[in-house]
């Protein structure tokens, strides 16, 4: 099965009439495997009678949103930065530290945040709000569950990290499956699509927004950099993915600075 730009065309249209969310300025090469992965896990057999479900309301908006979301599989991806952020940027948070992880689409970065800060002994001094787009999203990120061959990944990403303990230590482990549910606990989860309008939290000391911008074109970067940056609170902390660079938007230079050229650790200036 394959997927041209014209169908492609037709299906955003499908969802920004019947939904009103607008998918065109995703990167056509990643979301085409994603609506590609979403005909095959329905047995949809062509993008008509995807878009004949989308207009007759038999495919939901939970299910359409969280099968098209931006997948993150694996803890302390890119060990570096998360040792940068533990080294560096939390001790010179004072007082309540908050954090925001938007658009989150699994538990894996979540979870490598309560690690981290549970080692470091400020875990119940933090105050995270997570959104996502749907909430069979919420309900796989409270489940919090990984098989053998996922955990392997993460435990050498975490070995990596140089952490203080054993990552299985977090979890418990039945019929070969890691289960991290007891972390997921005082997480304030909001129902938020970033371009739709819907309210973000302000005041927060670190925001992590990492490797989901190069999912999209530069225009819708920038309209999502110019919303999450109100977030950051004035010296707070910005955290994108590695292979992202925020000061290809315009005007971003004048909002933060760069911490971590490597890291993509940036600072909201004052």
């Amino acid at each position: 099965m394959n997927l041209t730009l014209k169908e492609i065309k037709e299906i955003n249209t499908a969802i920004l009439n019947r939904f009103g969310i607008d998918y065109s300025n995703h990167s056509i090469i990643s979301y085409k495997n994603r609506l590609l992965e979403l005909l095959k896990t329905n047995n949809i057999k062509n993008y008509k009678d995807l878009i004949t479900k989308i207009e007759n309301n038999k495919l939901s908006l939970e299910l359409l949103t969280s099968q098209l979301a931006i997948p993150f599989t694996e803890m302390f991806r890119d060990p570096a930065m998360w040792r940068e952020l533990r080294d560096h940027v939390l001790p010179k948070i004072n007082g309540k530290i908050r954090i925001f992880i938007p658009s989150c689409t699994s538990g894996e970065e979540l979870i490598s945040m309560l690690i981290l800060l549970k080692e470091e002994g400020v875990l119940e001094n933090a105050k995270i709000t997570v959104s996502t787009c749907s909430k069979l999203i919420v309900n796989t990120i409270k489940d919090a569950v990984f098989t053998e061959k996922q955990i392997e990944l993460n435990k050498a990403n975490y070995k990596r990290y140089k952490g203080k303990r054993s990552l299985s230590d977090y979890a418990t482990n039945s019929n070969a499956k890691y289960y991290f549910d007891e972390l997921i606990k005082n997480i304030n989860f909001i129902d938020s699509r970033i371009l739709s309008g819907s309210q973000l939290p302000t005041g927060q000391d670190i925001v992590l927004y990492r490797n989901k911008l190069i999912y999209f074109n530069l225009k819708m970067q920038t309209e999502v950099l110019n919303i999450i940056k109100e977030s950051v609170i004035s010296g707070g902390y910005f955290i994108v993915g590695i292979m992202e660079n925020i000061f290809a938007s315009e005007g971003m230079d004048k909002v933060f600075e760069e911490v971590s050229k490597t890291e993509k650790i940036y600072k909201k200036k004052l």
